[in-house]
């Protein structure tokens, strides 16, 4: 069983308190008549560039209403649209103004602004063969009835524009730029049109797209061209800012090009919670309990996999628990990279899972506690395809990595 292969990583425990953090339900708050200590935020860096919007479809035309139910979706729609990024900045911003005016917070600073560099060619390869990025560069040249025909072939996995490559190393660029960031000893000031003051963090929150884990070395494939997160790690390794790095990621289908990428590098824990049924069959049909890692880094890859869906807040408490956060705990990462897919919310348009907003912040919050306030943190979003609930879910992610109770949730 995926326990039994893992028993040589249960020397600790996890600790009572992340516990009780996670048993307490992360959306309750103290009553009028308790004190309440004044909460001092830690700000995050905030990664986000236009520029990733321009991947669309060629015939791209917003509908006037985004679909809530899978069965409002034709066989023409594509889930990953650029309203997706566009609604989750909205919100983090309107968070961001909000704290500044919440009575019993003491901020300055909300968020600290990162714009995104192209990742260049050599970083690429970090992740992916030489003739991959070299077909992808081609996408700049071709025409529309290129275009479109590539992604008539594609069957819906993936889209082409003539912006698609350069919005996927934008966002793996941006990765990068996090990881410099949260990784570095000094101390930066910057302004954010929000509040500035000289303020130092090690945690990030990334707002990137095209998603990235399932791209493998030679493939595109479920909507991502560019593994972001592996060229972070590889990069993050190569220049020598981390030595041991754990990968969580939590979208509900399995990172098959993550695992692709680390499967034998003996400084990444991958570790990944997601559906996997070979009978009944889930994207990308990949990521069984077996697949464990290969040389010096077998048991370095965790595929925590669900049998099926239906999965909520108490399945999930369970699987942290039992086996993710005493691993993170024991691991000891000197830099943690999360996945955050928002898919295996409740409405999600293709996860059928039901994790709640107020899941999402205490999975976030007690992840960060395994790995301890002096690890640095960058979350990347992954997937997430309904427009109403994926700016709640990752509300929630952002106000854990301020450390802000979830009640301040809008």
């Amino acid at each position: 069983s995926t326990i039994s292969i893992y028993k040589n990583f249960y020397v600790k425990a996890v600790s009572l308190k992340l516990m009780m953090k996670m048993s307490l339900p992360p959306w309750s708050s103290p009553s009028p008549s308790q004190p309440e200590e004044h909460l001092q935020l830690e700000p995050v860096y905030l990664l986000y560039d236009e520029r990733m919007l321009q991947h669309c479809p060629v015939d791209w035309v917003e509908p006037e209403d985004y679909p809530e139910d899978l069965d409002e979706v034709d066989g023409d729609y594509q889930v990953e649209v650029p309203e997706r990024l566009r609604v989750i900045y909205q919100r983090l911003c309107d968070l961001g103004r909000r704290l500044r005016y919440e009575e019993d917070i003491s901020v300055d600073t909300i968020y600290k602004p990162l714009r995104c560099e192209m990742a260049t060619k050599e970083q690429v390869l970090y992740a992916h063969s030489e003739a991959q990025y070299d077909r992808l560069d081609r996408l700049q040249y071709l025409i529309y009835a290129e275009l479109a025909a590539m992604s008539r072939q594609s069957r819906n996995d993936v889209y082409y524009c003539s912006e698609s490559f350069n919005a996927a190393k934008l966002a793996a660029g941006g990765l990068l730029g996090c990881v410099d960031a949260v990784c570095s000893p000094a101390a930066t000031t910057t302004g954010d049109g929000i509040g500035s003051t000289p303020a130092r963090t090690n945690k990030a929150v990334a707002l990137v797209r095209p998603p990235g884990h399932h791209a493998c070395q030679s493939k595109e494939m479920g909507f991502c061209f560019i593994d972001s997160v592996v060229v972070a790690a590889k990069y993050a390794l190569a220049t020598k800012k981390a030595s041991r790095i754990a990968i969580l990621d939590w979208d509900i289908h399995d990172g098959n090009g993550t695992s692709d990428g680390t499967i034998r590098d003996e400084n990444i824990f991958r570790l990944d919670i997601h559906r996997y049924n070979p009978r009944e069959g889930f994207y990308p049909y990949t990521g069984a309990p077996h697949d464990i890692g290969a040389g010096k880094a077998r048991g370095l890859n965790l595929n925590m996999a669900w049998s099926h869906g239906g999965m909520g807040n108490v399945e999930y408490a369970a699987a942290f628990y039992e086996l993710i956060l005493p691993l993170l705990v024991d691991y000891k990462p000197d830099l943690l990279l999360i996945s955050c897919g928002l898919d295996a919310a409740m409405g999600d348009l293709l996860g059928g899972c039901e994790l709640t907003p107020g899941f999402f912040h205490a999975m976030t919050r007690a992840t960060l506690e395994a790995v301890g306030p002096g690890t640095p943190v960058v979350c990347a979003l992954e997937g997430g395809y309904t427009m109403s609930v994926i700016p709640d879910c990752m509300e929630a992610v952002t106000l854990a990595m301020l450390g802000c109770p979830y009640r301040y949730h809008s």
